[in-house]
């Protein structure tokens, strides 16, 4: 036993999560390696972090509009309660979204020892757990952040890390008059090959300038946009996206 697992293994927390049948046994599967680039031509992926929050909702109605799955990397505790918002978690995988682990309190793992990376990874699944019925197997680090602790400690709990070759920065543009410089750097990236793209469903101008702007783009190129889970079936096996969403997510 891992010295993460023998310093867990007594809590509750720790417990339920070891017992959950979504949780497989030995894999020759990518957990706790760094996935940064879609396997699917012509597909694109569209995530979401720090959410659920107030805009949420209304991005849920606009992507519904256009056809388009996204994944969704969300909080415990991070713009409000997840508890908060276990509606449109749900509407999330009604849609055939994908909801994914951005950690409990979005915490710097990169900068967290192996302890604090494992309660920030299950705290959440257990709020998972309480509104969904299962947990994720795809988180992404805030801030993208990671090391080889954390990493260790994401591979023991079986996680696929993923990363972004689009990052449109939308949380340095701020305001109608900057939020452009978003959609600047989503087609800079996108003409440049980049496939998964970083925005935040929390942010207004995200939500209502920045999605419709990428939306229409994607829509003109003749881009299919679906979620990881979709996007990775060339790296994860089927039986670990089915065994993540409690359904298929697409």
């Amino acid at each position: 036993m891992s010295l993460f697992k023998a310093l867990l293994a007594s809590s509750a927390i720790f417990s339920a999560v070891s017992a959950h049948p979504g949780h497989l046994g030995k894999r020759a599967e990518p957990f706790g390696q760094v996935i940064t680039s879609c396997t699917v031509p012509t597909t694109v992926a569209l995530t979401f972090d720090d959410g659920p929050h107030t805009y949420t909702e209304e991005l849920l109605d606009k992507l519904k509009v256009a056809g388009f799955r996204a994944t969704f990397f969300v909080n415990g505790n991070n713009y409000g309660k997840i508890e908060d918002h276990a509606s449109t978690l749900k509407r999330m995988i009604t849609e055939k979204h994908q909801v994914g682990s951005h950690t409990w309190s979005h915490a710097d793992l990169g900068a967290s020892d192996a302890t604090t990376v494992g309660l920030q990874m299950t705290q959440l699944e257990t709020s998972f757990m309480n509104i969904l019925g299962y947990m994720p197997y795809y988180m992404r680090p805030p801030f993208l952040s990671t090391s080889a602790i954390a990493l260790d400690v994401l591979a023991q709990l079986k996680y696929v890390v993923m990363n972004v070759d689009i990052d449109t920065l939308d949380w340095a543009n701020l305001s109608p008059d900057t939020v452009h410089y978003g959609f600047s750097n989503y087609t800079a990236a996108f003409n440049n090959n980049g496939r998964i793209s970083l925005s935040h469903d929390p942010l207004i101008d995200t939500v209502q300038t920045l999605v419709p702007q990428i939306i229409t783009f994607l829509q003109g190129k003749g881009m299919k946009c679906m979620n990881l889970a979709y996007d990775m079936l060339r790296i994860i096996s089927l039986t670990i996206c089915s065994g993540y969403c409690g359904r298929m997510p697409w």
